[in-house]
Order: structure tokens, then sequence, then C-alpha cells
């Protein structure tokens, strides 16, 4: 599935490319706008080649992290592409207008002027999201500070030198004489960051598990692992993925500490549903269950999963993340063998955590499961 998606957008780079050079060779070049955005088209696209491919050969998962930034900030400069046709328009408005009559050359200036004024707030106004969004920091506010108190603040560094930032919560009363499984929880696109703070906040299953009732219920291991900014725990197209560094983080904390190999579990709401089909997906020998919400899969895993136990939850109207992406998963698990369980939401969209929170049985199904 991934490669698909790889394969399509460097086909639209590609054309992207021709597209710039048509502008660059052709009849165009007369106009300068036209020849400065083909130039521009060029650039662009060239340069978003160069580093999609080298994102893609390249090991060095913080390397990957730097070059999405870079991608991003290009992808946000192409958006300032519909300025040099705009120019042309005018540019070519003029030859076109030459009399003034009743007033229309005047009103025809204004709204061009108009267009043109619009397009370039929208433009700023774009690029500020975006910047905002792919490179400033999240701030956690009081309220995330204070939840993710009650987890210990950790930092996992692989051999290679890969950083992974992670909360941990030990069992309520924990006896290093006894075995505990651990519940891998993932957090939703709002939860990534480099502070090790606001996961806690994004992660609904963190929260619940941490809840003193639910601790002195089903004592286990709480790990809570963040995605650094422009990154995914995978299942996520063109998305750089941390999932190995997570297995090796989570080995670590098992080197550390009495841990149930066979009892572990992940839990993940949308970037996090996606990450729990993933992990388990390549990971089937590793996982005894998984719980995603409003996730995602790739079809090629359903057979990896035909023995591991599923729960998985959905919203029918769910316009962030498609009904059908759990669908699929769940109908490839019944044809590959398996017998997952889904509840699906008839009239509910991606906000589904108050109905999923109110199902019963969901916490004893899930710590009643083991590895053979």
């Amino acid at each position: 599935m991934e490669n698909y998606y790889t394969a399509i957008s460097l086909i639209l780079l590609t054309a992207g490319i021709i597209h710039g050079l048509t502008l660059l060779f052709s009849n165009t070049t007369k106009r300068k706008w036209l020849k400065m955005a083909g130039i521009y088209l060029v650039l662009i696209n060239v340069s978003l080649s160069i580093i999609s491919v080298y994102a893609l050969i390249t090991k060095n998962f913080d390397l990957k992290i730097t070059l999405g930034q870079i991608h991003q900030f290009i992808y946000i400069l192409s958006a300032l592409l519909p300025l040099f046709f705009i120019f042309n328009f005018i540019e070519e408005s003029k030859k076109i207008v030459q009399t003034d009559v009743n007033g229309f050359r005047k009103l025809f200036s204004i709204a061009i002027a108009g267009i043109l004024i619009t397009s370039l707030i929208l433009a700023v106004n774009l690029v500020q999201d975006k910047i905002s969004n792919t490179f400033r920091s999240n701030i956690p506010s009081s309220y995330a500070q204070q939840v993710a108190e009650k987890f210990e603040a950790r930092t996992y560094i692989s051999p290679s030198g890969d950083k992974l930032p992670y909360r941990l919560l030990k069992p309520l009363d924990y006896d290093p004489k006894k075995q505990y499984p651990i519940a891998v929880c993932l957090h939703h696109g709002g939860g990534n960051g480099i502070e090790n703070v606001i996961q806690i906040e994004t992660s609904v299953w963190a929260r619940t598990l941490a809840d003193s009732v639910n601790r002195k219920k089903y004592p286990a291991f709480l790990f809570v692992p963040q995605c650094p900014p422009g990154s995914s725990f995978g299942g996520i197209p063109n998305s750089p993925e941390i999932s190995v560094l997570v297995f090796e983080a989570i080995a670590d904390v098992e080197s550390e500490f009495r841990i149930d190999t066979q009892r572990r579990y992940v839990l993940g709401l949308s970037l996090g549903g996606f990450g729990s089909w993933h992990f388990a997906g390549v990971r089937p020998d590793m996982f005894a269950a998984i719980m995603p919400v409003c996730g995602g899969g790739n079809p090629e895993h359903a057979p990896n999963l035909a023995n591991v136990p599923v729960w998985a939850f959905h919203g029918a109207k769910d316009s962030n993340v498609p009904v059908g992406l759990s669908r699929i998963m769940i109908e490839g698990i019944k044809e590959a063998g398996g017998k997952p369980k889904y509840n699906e939401f008839e009239n509910e969209g991606h906000d589904i955590w108050k109905e999923v929170n109110a199902i019963p049985g969901k916490f004893e199904w899930l710590f009643s499961q083991k590895k053979d």
C-alpha cells in the first residue's frame, strides 16, 4: 500500500517537472510570468523528488525526520505557484482591455486587484498554518503536564543514536518478584512532539488505564511512546515511521523490569489506531491482543493477524479516517480464518471515545488474552 502511494507520488512529481519544462520550452516563454512559473515548477518538483527518493533509501531515522520537514517546507513554497499565473493573467488583461468602456477597465482592474490581494492573504495564511503545524513544538498545557506527572519520563537511545521519548507507569504496588503485562498506549496525531509530555493527554487509553480504579483492577506497565513531528507509528503512507525504535524501547524496558512477554498489548486511537494495526501486522509474534480505534492497516498484513485477538472500533461517518480502512482489515482477518471483534457506530464520526469507553468488558477481554 505504501509502495503504491510512493510510486504515485513520484509519478505526479514527474508530471510536474514535465509541466514546468513545457512552460519553459514552448511559446509561453515569451510571457515572463509563465516562464518564471515553469522554472519554479521544475525546481519545486525536482527538489521534492530528490528528497522523496533519499528518504526511501536512507536508514537513518533522524535524517528521515529532517528530510520530512524539508519536504513539508518545500511543499509550503509550492502554494505560491498560482501567483505567477495571476500575474500573467494581469499582464494579458492589459493587452485585451485597451480602452475604457463605461468604466469597464477601472472595474476590471479593481476586480483583479481584489483577486490578487485575496490570493496573497490565503497563500500567507496557508504558509503560516503549515509552518505552525510542521515546525513549531507543542507547548504542554497545565492539564497535559498534570496528567503526565503520574508517568515517569524516559528516553530510549538506540545503538545508532536515535532517540525515543516515552512515559512509563509501573503497576500499583509493583512487586519485582511478579510478572506483569505491558500495555503499549499510542497517542493520536495531536501528541506528536519531542517534549515527552503531551502524549499522555492525547492517549485516551493511557489516561483511562492510569485511573486508580483500573490500576488496581488491571495491574500492568503502561508504556506511552511519543512520535516526533512529521512521523507516525506506521501504517500511514509516505510518513517516516518509528515502529522498530518502539520495539527496541519495549525490549529495553523488559530487560529492566519483570514483564510477561506473553501478555503484550497495543492500543491506540487515530494515528495510534494505525500504529496498533501496524505493530501487530509486522510483529504478530509480539502482541497478545490489539485494540485500535478509528485507525487503518495494510490489508496485506491481515493474514498475519488471523491468530492475534483483535477488538477494533470505528465511526461509520468518520471523515478523517474512512471507516472502510477498518472494515477491510476485519474482512481480511476473517478470510484468513481469524475471529476479530468489531464495533462500528452508525451515527458517529471520528470522535468516538465516549462510545468506546461506554462499552463494558473491554479491559477484562484485553487482559485475559495471552500468547500460546
